[in-house]
């Protein structure tokens, strides 16, 4: 949640330099949830976030949520900052 809104998206940051690495949209998520879980604010985190390295994959859950997902990560390159915060639903200029 970035200054109590809700995004769908995973920031990946390097966690040493702080750098961020790039996103991972995941919307659509949330809205496979049971309607108690789509209509509270607070369960829109996604707070149960594991990657296998020797799989590609990503493993994600959000607060309260009754699913967990095996994700594969497909590269979108090209994207600019004003597409990111656009999908990702920040409220922030790209300079941001």
């Amino acid at each position: 949640m970035y200054q109590g809104k809700a995004s769908e998206c995973i920031v990946r940051i390097n966690a040493t330099s702080g750098e961020v690495l790039g996103w991972i949209d995941m919307r659509g998520l949330l809205h496979k949830q049971r309607a108690e879980v789509r209509y509270q604010p607070r369960n829109y985190v996604l707070n149960g976030i594991a990657y296998h390295e020797s799989s590609r994959r990503l493993y994600v859950t959000g607060k309260k949520w009754d699913k967990m997902y095996q994700i594969r990560l497909t590269p979108q390159p090209g994207l600019t900052a004003t597409d990111v915060i656009g999908r990702c639903e920040l409220g922030l200029s790209p300079a941001t």
